[in-house]
């Protein structure tokens, strides 16, 4: 029978500083000031011998690009099986109190499927921020940030 991956072993909460969470957590009044339909913009396509193109790709909004690196600058974007995870994480959004009692393993967690999985799923990032989830992940960053 197959070995069960352990997820844990691949997060290094090692790797997370205070000052890491301070930059990250730098972004929740500036994603507060960006108007929803601004979040991303999806091109309007082009026709090219009669056949439009469609991009699949939103262009997002430069605080979300900003904070997209962020997030990976500060090791809040880290290898594990996160689409094998994928079930866990939706369990967690759909929970009133999902985000509010998780640990920081479980929010690198979150950054980190949220940002691969845009990577398949254009526009899933900007869905997440517009949602309010994004900011609500860094708002418990905040909270845990008090105990370093």
């Amino acid at each position: 029978m197959p070995k069960k991956s352990d997820d844990r072993a691949s997060i290094n909460l090692g790797l997370i500083s205070p000052e890491c969470i301070d930059k990250v957590v730098s972004f929740v009044p500036k994603l507060r000031s960006i108007a929803a339909e601004n979040i991303a913009r999806w091109g309007d396509g082009k026709a090219t011998d009669g056949v439009l193109e469609l991009s699949l790709e939103p262009s997002y909004h430069p605080v979300v690009r900003e904070l997209m690196h962020s997030l990976n600058e500060n090791h809040f974007v880290q290898p594990f099986d996160w689409s094998r995870w994928q079930s866990t994480a939706e369990k967690i959004v759909r929970e009133p109190t999902g985000v509010s009692e998780a640990n920081l393993e479980t929010c690198i967690k979150l950054m980190t499927l949220h940002i691969r999985k845009d990577r398949f799923c254009g526009g899933h990032f900007g869905e997440m921020v517009r949602s309010g989830h994004i900011s609500a992940i860094l708002q418990r960053l905040a909270e845990l940030r008090e105990r370093y």
